[in-house]
């Protein structure tokens, strides 16, 4: 079933919806929520938590692209557990890296800076366009999916270090172009 049939079910509130969108999207979800957490269980009850955030929020929202919507509601769900289960022990994982390495870029997350979410996601995405494939790939693989360096080595049948190098550019690309929108502003 088509994006567009399922969100039409999930308009008229039929429970169908959120069964057609797991035959769909569950896998999908599920190696998003498992590659920032590393655990089955914690991912598995992510992706549950995603399907009912989106049954929740469907209507009023109106997601132009499903699979985006639910991985997102996956992303964040997933860190959030993160950091509810990382807050007791402290240990460095793949998601832990990451974040750590998007640290210099000094993005605000307090609710104030809400306003100018929009439109840095709009910058970030022009940045993103800017990118050739290979290094959009990598960004994102790292970033948004929470890939390890080992497990993008592995998928990009790159060198860990070739990777790493590919990321430190990738950010201070990122950082300049971020400062020269602010400048044009």
């Amino acid at each position: 079933m088509d994006d567009k049939c399922i969100l039409k079910l999930f308009f008229c509130r039929d429970e169908q919806a959120i069964s057609e969108a797991k035959i769909k999207y569950e896998s999908y979800c599920f190696k998003i929520a498992y590659n920032i957490l590393g655990n089955i269980e914690d991912s598995e009850e992510c992706v549950s938590d995603a399907f009912v955030l989106a049954w929740n929020s469907i209507p009023p929202n109106s997601p132009e692209k499903l699979g985006a919507y639910l991985s997102r509601l996956t992303r964040n769900a997933a860190i959030n557990r993160y950091r509810k289960n990382s807050a007791q022990k402290r240990g460095g994982s793949s998601i832990t890296e990451a974040l750590d390495e998007l640290k210099e870029l000094a993005i605000p997350d307090n609710a104030v800076e809400q306003v100018l979410y929009k439109e840095l996601m709009g910058s970030i995405n022009a940045f993103l366009e800017s990118l050739s494939v290979k290094e959009r790939n990598i960004f994102l693989c790292r970033y948004y999916y929470g890939f390890s360096i080992r497990g993008m080595s592995e998928t990009f049948k790159m060198h860990e270090s070739h990777i790493r190098t590919v990321l430190s550019r990738t950010r201070k690309k990122l950082q300049r172009f971020l400062a020269e929108e602010a400048l044009n502003e």
